[in-house]
């Protein structure tokens, strides 16, 4: 680790561990959007990102926004939390990271989980993090996904790579140390997007259905505007100019855009339990929450909570955020819930 690196990350640390009156000063005056607060160490990272002056990820190409985001996040990044094992490997032809957690029992549960990033950034390194905790707080198995992504494999590649593993998992569950009927599907916002996608092919029979989707701050509707999408167009993190890059390059049509929306579907009666989670300052809180609505209205069993002062991302933000923490806490307890064997 490089000296300046190695001081980025201690600073960012220190935010977690300030005293309430010193945290409230530096963060400076409480930042409230529709009666939500905007959680303190979430405005003091958001202030200390904009002195670091990073270049936008729209401004750059595929490839340095792809280097850029995983800089950023490593600056928020826990330290590795240990596990039994940790494998880099190939599923279905995709490249997949597996991660079991320390004594864990057998039969045990699976979770394939496919990172966020708008379907043009991110990688296993994006979301290393979060699957660690998810594997070692869940008690599964965790089948982390480097699916393709655009401009180079336009929407619906990913989404085919997606379905791939996760029946690759499904059919391979005994092997891996699981059972078929106990393998979910989850993801963080573009991931959520297409776990949720996954789950809806299970209706007509493309996969076998899931023992749980869990989504965390998917986007449910690609043609949606206004609420959320407004409200927060600008200065929580995910903004609506870099939205409309990322759906320029993982898009070849925007007609495929209705395609790729959970919350436009024709029915979701039927479909597998799901767990739920948005926040207070995101721009795709308004469709989250009405996804899981429209889920609730239509049959399905849901787990839904919004964390009212966290934003878009915040399952990155552990190790400074115990807010986020908490809440990545909360969904890897309804992971063992629904995939314990």
């Amino acid at each position: 680790m490089g000296l300046r690196r190695a001081i980025d990350r201690a600073g960012a640390r220190l935010l977690r561990r300030l005293p309430d009156g010193v945290l409230a000063k530096l963060a400076g005056r409480p930042v409230v959007v529709d009666g939500r607060t905007l959680d303190p160490h979430v405005q003091l990272s958001i202030r200390a990102y904009r002195v670091m002056r990073r270049p936008p990820l729209e401004s750059l190409s595929p490839e340095g926004a792809r280097a850029e985001y995983l800089r950023s996040l490593d600056l928020m990044a826990p330290d590795p939390l240990k596990l039994a094992a940790v494998e880099d490997t190939v599923a279905a032809g995709v490249p997949v990271r597996i991660y079991t957690p320390r004594d864990l029992p057998r039969p045990a549960g699976l979770l394939v989980y496919l990172h966020g990033g708008g379907g043009v950034i991110g990688d296993l390194d994006a979301s290393d993090p979060p699957c660690r905790i998810l594997a070692e707080a869940g008690r599964v198995k965790v089948i982390s996904v480097e699916y393709r992504m655009g401009p180079e494999h336009p929407f619906p590649a990913a989404l085919d790579d997606a379905q791939a593993v996760y029946r690759w998992a499904v059919d391979n569950a005994e092997v891996l140390g699981s059972r078929p009927d106990r393998v979910g599907i989850g993801g963080d916002s573009y991931g959520g997007t297409l776990s949720a996608l996954v789950a809806q092919a299970a209706l007509t029979g493309e996969v076998p259905s899931p023992a749980l989707a869990l989504l965390f701050y998917p986007a449910t509707d690609f043609t949606r505007v206004g609420g959320s999408r407004d409200t927060f167009a600008q200065g929580f993190l995910l903004d609506r100019t870099l939205m409309d890059w990322f759906a320029d390059l993982c898009f070849r049509d925007p007609s495929d855009k209705a395609g790729a929306s959970p919350l436009l579907a024709a029915t979701v009666a039927g479909l597998c339990p799901t767990a739920l989670y948005t926040a207070g300052f995101d721009p795709l809180r308004d469709e989250g929450d009405e996804y899981a609505a429209r889920l609730a209205r239509e049959g399905v069993a849901v787990t839904h909570a919004s964390y009212s002062g966290l934003v878009h991302g915040y399952i990155s933000f552990t190790a400074v955020v115990p807010a986020a923490h908490a809440a990545v806490l909360d969904a890897a307890a309804a992971v063992r819930r629904h995939l314990s064997c």
